[in-house]
């Protein structure tokens, strides 16, 4: 968590590569987020999957992402609100 309402994922990533994660139970109707390390053109990107295929991009983008490149690894900070109030989005909940 960066703070009570919104969190943090930092993730480092080997470049050329991809790493993301999924907010649901199944590949159906799943919130997710892919990092994509690809140099200087490093991006995060907000989807939404309908089934065991290919997600689509989220139209509403949640997540406010630096990255830093090494040459070898992309670091990211994604920061997203908890509650982002887009029906796309899992609302992550504060358990502390």
């Amino acid at each position: 968590m960066k703070d009570a309402n919104n969190v943090r994922m930092n993730v480092t990533v080997p470049n050329n590569h991809y790493f993301s994660v999924g907010f649901g139970k199944t590949m159906t109707n799943c919130d997710m987020i892919v990092w994509q390390a690809n140099g200087f053109q490093s991006k995060a990107v907000d989807l939404w999957s309908k089934g065991r295929f290919t997600p689509d991009t989220d139209t509403q983008q949640d997540y406010n992402t630096t990255f830093t490149y090494n040459g070898t690894h992309v670091t990211f900070i994604s920061d997203r609100k908890m509650n982002t109030g887009d029906s796309l989005d899992f609302v992550i909940k504060n358990v502390s």
